[in-house]
């Protein structure tokens, strides 16, 4: 029997002996993966290591290289691997031979056609709460970590969302960042822009740099802002406000403002252990606190403002720290005031005659007016031109302090009481001698009688 015989199946397998056909004895090429019967191979007829080379092993290869062996495609194809028939992971080439965009999680998350460098680690789903919620890359080197619905639109280059649910950042909104929390969004243009986490928390339109760390409904505008708690809004450049819980706005006025809202009060404590509480100044526990610069003063100063929006009981700015001058407008409530009247404090003594003051004091004109920003508050007093006029006193005639006030009253007082004392001399010396002549008319009378 030949070989050629053996190979075209003339003889049959039961005819001949074991081991009867050796290699040597085969033709090459002489058998076939169509000659060979299904399952009749097993692992041991087979020689693992040789397959090291050739094939992926499940149980893991040896004496591979890097740079030759790999999983993955030559052309410009992506490369899937699947879960449970359902795509994991997507390596996509682009057209940037050393990027490429991976998409992981939902088998429904994407990245937008054109982009480069992607990445999405995970979440998405097709189903929740019956919705749809996958994750979505538009932006060349954007990136999202996982969470639900979240997007990176078009051109917000390297731009980041950590996780979350429903979280968005607009059109070349470029290297901006959201952590999480959910329906926060980055709006157009504003590079630059972080939003941590929290509840409905808008940075918006070319607010390049601006922050919202946490919180809700919290708002920046302006580039630079910073907004903080429950429903701040930083709208100006470089503003800085904080809302307490407080169900309601609170906006900062012009750039570069510090605002915060604190019904609690507010303590500022520092190294010296000084300190000021807003209760101590009236607030009732409540108030607006701002502190800031402002070009329009030229100086540092600290606003404190009761009540919201215009309907303000009182404005308390400190202008100039050096020289520790308080400007207020409106009514400032407190239960006492106590300023510094120590001797040791003061110097250049000088004697003051009460009796000239009290004359100065009665040529003063006295009226009754209201502050143009209360019209419904009236109020009784001099004017600080003509008081500053009369007595010279105080940094300027815009203003009284309320020590000189004070003062003139009591010199005043003084004046008035020794002008009293001096007429009522003259009154006891005018009625001694009337008393002297009626004593001497009485006696005449007598005498006259008798």
């Amino acid at each position: 029997v030949s070989a050629a015989q053996l190979a075209a199946g003339a003889v049959a397998a039961v005819h001949l002996a074991d081991n009867a056909v050796t290699n040597p004895k085969l033709q090459n090429n002489a058998v076939t993966s169509a000659k060979v019967q299904d399952g009749t191979l097993t692992a041991a007829d087979v020689n693992p290591e040789s397959f090291n080379q050739t094939f992926w092993r499940t149980d893991g290869n040896s004496g591979t290289r890097a740079e030759s062996h790999f999983v993955g495609t030559t052309d410009d194809q992506p490369l899937e691997l699947r879960a449970n028939a359902r795509r994991a992971l997507r390596l996509e080439p682009t057209r940037t031979p050393d990027a490429v965009n991976v998409v992981g999680g939902s088998a429904l998350n994407f990245v937008g056609s054109g982009s480069v460098g992607a990445t999405i680690a995970g979440g998405g789903t097709g189903n929740f709460r019956d919705e749809p919620f996958t994750n979505g890359v538009s932006a060349n080197y954007g990136a999202i970590g996982g969470g639900l619905g979240n997007t990176i639109q078009a051109d917000a280059e390297s731009s980041v969302i950590a996780g979350g649910f429903r979280n968005s950042i607009r059109p070349q909104a470029r290297v901006s960042v959201i952590g999480g929390g959910e329906g926060n969004v980055v709006q157009t243009n504003a590079d630059g822009a972080v939003i941590g986490g929290g509840s409905g928390n808008t940075i918006l339109g070319n607010a390049d740099a601006a922050t919202i760390p946490g919180g809700a409904d919290n708002q920046a505008g302006g580039s630079y802002s910073f907004a903080a708690g429950r429903r701040a809004k930083a709208n100006h450049a470089g503003s800085f406000v904080w809302g307490d819980s407080t169900d309601a706005d609170v906006t900062s006025t012009r750039t570069n403002q510090f605002v915060i809202r604190a019904l609690g009060g507010v303590r500022l404590t520092s190294g010296t252990t000084l300190s000021w509480d807003a209760c101590a100044l009236g607030l009732d526990g409540g108030g607006n606190i701002e502190l800031g610069d402002s070009t329009s003063h030229g100086t540092p100063y600290m606003d404190f403002h009761y009540g919201v929006g215009t309907n303000q009981d009182y404005n308390v700015r400190l202008i100039n720290d050096a020289d520790r001058r308080l400007t207020c407008s409106g009514t400032l409530y407190a239960t006492a005031f106590v300023p510094s009247s120590d001797r040791n404090a003061k110097e250049n003594f000088a004697p003051v005659e009460p009796r000239e003051v009290l004359a100065k004091v009665a040529a003063l004109p006295i009226s009754r007016w209201n502050f143009k920003e209360s019209p419904n508050a009236e109020h009784v007093g001099p004017m600080a031109q003509d008081f500053h006029a009369a007595f010279g006193l105080g940094a300027d005639d815009k203003h009284i302090a309320t020590v000189d006030a004070d003062g003139v009253a009591l010199a005043a007082i003084q004046g008035l009481n020794q002008k009293l004392e001096a007429r009522s001399q003259e009154l006891e010396a005018e009625n001694a001698e009337l008393k002297a002549r009626l004593a001497r008319l009485e006696q005449m009378v007598r005498q006259l009688i008798r």
